[in-house]
C-alpha cells in the first residue's frame, strides 16, 4: 500500500512534470512562431524600403539621363566642339580710299599674315622662339607676345601682319616643327602716292590695348588693323568693315589637324570706300616744289563750296612705313626728329594765312 500509494504520488508528480513540459513547450513554439513572423515582417519593411530607393535611384539616373541627352544636348554639344574648335579671324577688306579723279590714294594689295593658337604658355612661347629665326622675332618682341597672350590665354597670338613669301615658304617647309602655328593671306593696305599723302591720309595699325578699352572699338579683337591717324582714323567705322570667323579642329596638343570644322565660316565684310574730294595731282604737286629746308603746311580750299582739294605738310612721312608694324628704332627717329615729321602743321601748327589773292 505504501509502495501502491508511492507509486500513486510518483504518477502524480510524473504527469504534474509532463504537464508542465507541454505547457512550456506550448509557449516556447507559440514564441518561436511569434519571433519568426517578426523576422519576416522586418524583412518585407526593409525589402519594401530597399525597393523605394532603388526605383528613388533609377528615377533621379532617368531625369539626369534625360537633361543631359534631350535639355542639355546642344549646350553639351557646343562645349565639346569648344575643346576641339579654334575660331580664326578672316580680316576684312578695309574701304579703298580715293581722289576727286578716282585715283587711288589708299588700297589693300595680298599680305600674309602668322598668328599661334592658344595653348599652355610654355607651348606657346617655345613655338614663337622657334619661329623667330624664321620672322624675324627678337627677345623683347617674343616676351611682349607672351604677356599678350596671358592676358587673353583663349586667343591666337598675331606675331606677323607682313611676310614675305620667303618666309612663308620656309614655314611651310617645316610644317610639322610649327603645327599650331597659322598662316593666312589676307589683304595688306597700301598708299601708293606715299609721303604726299601721309598727313591727310594718315595709316593704320595693330589696335592698343588703351583703344581696345574704349567705346569706339567695342567688339573689336586684339590684332585688328584699325586707323590711327587722318582719314584712317576718322572714317574707321566705315572704312574698317566686319572681320570673319574660319573654324579649324584641333587635338589635344592644339595641333591643327583639319581645316574645316563643323561650324560653317562665317565670311568677312568689307569696308565702304570713302570718295574724297582731294586732288592728287595738286598733293604730288606741292610735295615736289616744296622746299626741304623750309617747315610749314599748305590747304587749297574750293571757294565755290568749301571742298578742300590740297591738305600737305613738311617734312613728311611714308604711311607705307607702319603697314604690319613699325620696328622700335624707326618709330623712335621719326618721334625724336626735332623736324617733327609727324606733326600735321597745316591742322595743328599756327601760321598766318597768306593772302587768297595777290593783284
Amino acid at each position: 500500500m505504501c509502495i501502491g500509494g508511492l507509486a500513486h504520488v510518483v504518477g502524480v508528480e510524473v504527469a504534474g512534470d509532463v504537464v508542465s513540459l507541454i505547457s512550456r513547450g506550448r509557449s516556447d513554439s507559440h514564441e518561436s512562431v511569434g519571433s519568426h513572423d517578426a523576422a519576416i515582417r522586418a524583412r518585407c519593411r526593409r525589402a519594401r524600403g530597399a525597393s523605394v530607393l532603388l526605383w528613388v535611384v533609377v528615377g533621379i539616373l532617368l531625369v539626369s539621363f534625360f537633361r543631359l541627352q534631350v535639355i542639355g544636348r546642344q549646350e553639351y554639344r557646343f562645349r565639346s566642339e569648344e575643346n576641339r574648335l579654334r575660331a580664326l579671324t578672316i580680316p576684312a577688306a578695309r574701304g579703298a580710299i580715293i581722289d576727286r579723279r578716282g585715283l587711288l590714294l589708299a588700297e589693300n594689295v595680298p599680305g600674309y599674315s602668322l598668328s599661334v593658337l592658344p595653348g599652355p604658355v610654355d607651348s606657346v612661347q617655345a613655338t614663337l622662339e622657334r619661329l623667330a629665326s624664321h620672322v624675324g622675332l627678337t627677345a623683347e618682341e617674343i616676351q611682349n607676345l607672351v604677356a599678350q597672350f596671358r592676358q587673353r590665354p583663349t586667343s591666337s597670338v598675331m606675331v606677323r601682319d607682313d611676310l614675305e613669301p620667303d618666309q612663308v615658304a620656309a614655314i611651310e617647309q617645316r610644317r610639322p616643327e610649327f603645327r599650331t602655328a597659322v598662316i593666312e593671306m589676307h589683304p595688306r593696305r597700301s598708299y601708293p602716292p606715299g609721303a604726299a599723302i601721309a598727313h591727310m591720309i594718315g595709316y593704320v595699325g595693330e589696335i592698343s590695348e588703351a583703344e581696345l578699352l574704349r567705346a569706339e572699338f567695342e567688339g573689336y579683337a586684339p590684332g585688328r588693323s584699325v586707323g590711327k591717324a587722318g582719314l584712317e582714323r576718322q572714317y574707321e567705322a566705315e572704312l574698317g568693315g566686319s572681320p570673319g570667323v574660319h573654324f579649324v579642329e584641333v587635338n589635344a596638343r592644339g595641333s591643327i589637324v583639319s581645316e574645316f570644322g563643323p561650324r560653317p565660316s562665317i565670311p568677312a565684310v568689307p569696308g565702304l570706300d570713302l570718295e574724297s574730294s582731294l586732288d592728287l595731282g595738286l598733293q604730288q604737286l606741292t610735295n615736289e616744289l616744296f622746299p626741304d629746308t623750309l617747315k610749314g603746311g599748305v590747304v587749297a580750299f574750293d571757294p565755290r563750296n568749301g571742298e578742300v582739294l590740297l591738305l600737305y605738310s613738311h617734312p613728311t612721312y611714308d604711311p607705307n612705313t607702319f603697314i604690319g608694324g613699325i620696328s622700335t628704332a624707326h618709330w623712335t627717329a621719326l618721334r625724336d626728329n626735332p623736324d617733327q615729321p609727324l606733326l600735321n602743321r597745316a591742322s595743328s601748327a599756327l601760321y598766318p594765312p597768306g593772302s587768297a589773292w595777290k593783284p
